[in-house]
């Protein structure tokens, strides 16, 4: 999650940051630190997809969608394509700028690959890695407001925004004036409930420490959350059009 972060700074090259930043210090340490980070990346998905689908613990089962599987993809081809980029790069003779003579390391090793190609295969190779990384990034931007990619910017405004509240304590309720007690419809959620659905990356820790669902009862969290989602998704539009009222 946060390699993932770290790795999309690089989104900025499009904006003209490169040439603002590729002589100073900052690029140096982020170029280096992109460069041991980015396998570190590549492990963890490759765990995450064993884990998914091969191990598949009991708070996996059932998420074993398309869906999940283009996430792991992406998530694995942005690190990896970098990589590549800065190594066919490097096998060229045109490693990133500011640099000097200190070559990211892995993408140094990884350009040894290519010291028996042509010059013109080398080439290739770099247009192809480099192409495949931004349209990679491109497929990323779109795919975020459709998938739980979503999570991503959902949790960084749930983080900010959480309750100063020490864990598992209640705010009172004002018995006389409130007109409803709980939530028995998706308009009953505050706007902050609505943006804990947006962010659940549907990891099923909620489920593994449920005692409800442990002692077999019904009731199970991570689907809780997941069928509040869609409900809100499919009501969205009608709440967008009344203003959060009843759809």
């Amino acid at each position: 999650f946060v390699g993932f972060y770290l790795l999309f700074i690089i989104i900025g090259a499009g904006f003209g940051l490169s040439e603002t930043l590729e002589h100073s210090a900052f690029f140096f340490y982020y170029t280096w630190i992109m460069d041991l980070i980015a396998p570190i990346v590549i492990l963890a998905v490759l765990w995450a997809i064993v884990r998914r689908y091969i191990i598949r613990p009991p708070r996996l089962q059932g998420e074993q969608t398309a869906e999940a599987m283009v996430i792991l993809i992406t998530v694995l081809l942005h690190p990896a394509t970098h990589l590549f980029k800065i190594a066919t790069g490097i096998a060229l003779g045109n490693p990133p700028a500011g640099l000097g003579g200190a070559l990211p390391p892995v993408s140094s090793a990884l350009s040894n690959l290519f010291a028996d190609m042509s010059p013109g295969g080398v080439e290739a190779a770099h247009a192809a890695f480099f192409w495949g990384h931004w349209l990679v990034i491109l497929f990323v931007l779109v795919f975020i407001t459709y998938s739980r990619y979503l999570h991503m910017i959902a949790a960084l405004f749930n983080i900010l925004f959480r309750s100063p509240l020490p864990k598992g304590a209640l705010r009172s309720v004002d018995l006389e004036a409130a007109g409803t007690f709980g939530a028995a419809k998706i308009t009953n959620l505050s706007w902050k409930q609505v943006l804990d659905l947006y962010s659940c990356v549907v990891c099923g820790r909620c489920q593994d420490i449920c005692p409800a669902t442990a002692s077999g009862k019904p009731l199970n969290p991570k689907k809780l959350i997941q069928d509040l989602k869609k409900h809100l998704l499919e009501a969205g539009p009608e709440l967008v059009k009344n203003k959060g009222g009843n759809p």
